[in-house]
């Protein structure tokens, strides 16, 4: 475990690793990372208030890592608010409001800024063309159902919400898993109370995930079922309740 692993000119770092024997036989499996996912442990970004270009930004949540500001194709100023929250999540945040990709360089350790390319033309698969396999996994792990929302100053929301601090939702569980939710300074009772409400809706249900093996491109001549990296693909799968909607990274 964290040994740099390079693999296609990227690199990584081994961060878990599992060995299985069976018999006289055995099989060791090694979890890597990209290198530029340890972002998510360089800090804390506090709550605050924006009004800057996205490469102003960047620099500033960039400042004090191993990482610097590349090309940035979007200039325009935007006003917004960020949560208190990791570096890489603000980073994310930040590709999300101004448009366009985030791109890390392993090798200088510049995070680029580019303008979103791939095509949504509606390719897709089924189980009749393309899905090979698919896998569904139902977590709840992070799941709550009671979250406590105060501010900096400790005003929570028991004005806002008929004396009580809490809201909670039992939709999925009558068991009480607590979490508290701490706001910037300055915001209200109402204002987190109009927060919490749908967050709670989104936190007190089990998380999905995905998982397809899909068949490659030799078999899938036209042009709109032809794909390359960073276009829109669906699948179309009639076992689960929605069609699943990915980008090609």
């Amino acid at each position: 475990p964290e040994m740099p692993v390079t693999f296609k000119g990227r690199h990584y770092v081994a961060m878990g690793i599992t060995t299985t024997k069976t018999g006289t036989s055995g099989r060791v499996e090694v979890y890597c990372e990209r290198i530029w996912y340890h972002l998510v442990y360089a800090g804390q970004i506090d709550a605050q208030t924006w009004s800057s270009t996205a490469r102003a930004a960047k620099t500033r949540v960039l400042a004090g890592t191993d990482w610097y500001v590349g090309q940035i194709d979007k200039t325009n100023v935007l006003n917004w608010e960020n949560e208190s929250g990791t570096v890489l999540g603000v980073l994310n945040q930040i590709a999300s409001l101004y448009g366009g990709d985030l791109v890390f360089d392993d090798q200088t350790h510049f995070v680029h800024l580019l303008n979103q390319g791939g095509r949504d033309r509606g390719t897709y698969f089924t189980y009749e063309k393309g899905v090979e396999s698919a896998t569904r996994r139902t977590d709840t792990t992070s799941l709550v159902t009671r979250i406590y929302g105060r501010n900096a100053e400790g005003l929570t929301i028991a004005p806002a919400n008929g004396g009580v601090d809490y809201v909670e939702d039992f939709t999925w569980t009558n068991e009480v898993r607590v979490s508290v939710y701490d706001f910037r300074s300055g915001m209200t009772p109402q204002a987190m109370m109009n927060f919490l409400v749908p967050f709670l809706a989104l936190r007190a249900t089990p998380n999905l995930s995905y998982e397809y093996q899909v068949s490659g491109l030799i078999d899938r001549v036209d042009e709109v079922d032809r794909f390359e990296v960073r276009d829109i693909i669906f699948v179309m799968d009639e076992d689960f309740e929605q069609s699943v909607k990915s980008r090609i990274v």
